[in-house]
């Protein structure tokens, strides 16, 4: 009935789970809007130490998944694939929940080498 005449709706306790689990699961990776349903959601991803040097190619692989803004130093810039990484950076993500969870693992795999 909500969607029906546009009124959006936020319940604190699917949010608060929702967020809860983030934490717990992603803690490199924050949620810092959500669309619609929550079907599209931007994210902010700090950079770690070992992903110096690679591109955003390397991160960002799937469709489902684009990257907004780099943020290095305090400067943002509108990056693209070849967009090289720096340890510190702080890349925003727009994505699908499959397109950051691709990205999650490919930062758990590197943590892993």
């Amino acid at each position: 009935m909500f969607e029906a005449f546009s009124a959006q709706v936020i319940s604190s306790t699917s949010w608060g789970a929702q967020r809860v689990e983030e934490l717990l699961c992603q803690p490199e990776i924050k949620t810092v809007l959500s669309t619609g349903n929550g079907e599209i959601e931007i994210y902010e991803l700090l950079i770690p130490d070992a992903w110096t040097g690679r591109t955003i190619r390397d991160l960002v692989q799937a469709s489902e998944c684009l990257p907004v803004s780099l943020t290095r130093v305090g400067r943002a810039i509108l990056p693209n694939q070849d967009s090289r990484l720096a340890g510190g950076d702080l890349l925003h993500l727009s994505a699908t929940v499959e397109g950051i969870q691709a990205v999650n693992k490919r930062l758990i795999a590197m943590r892993e080498v």
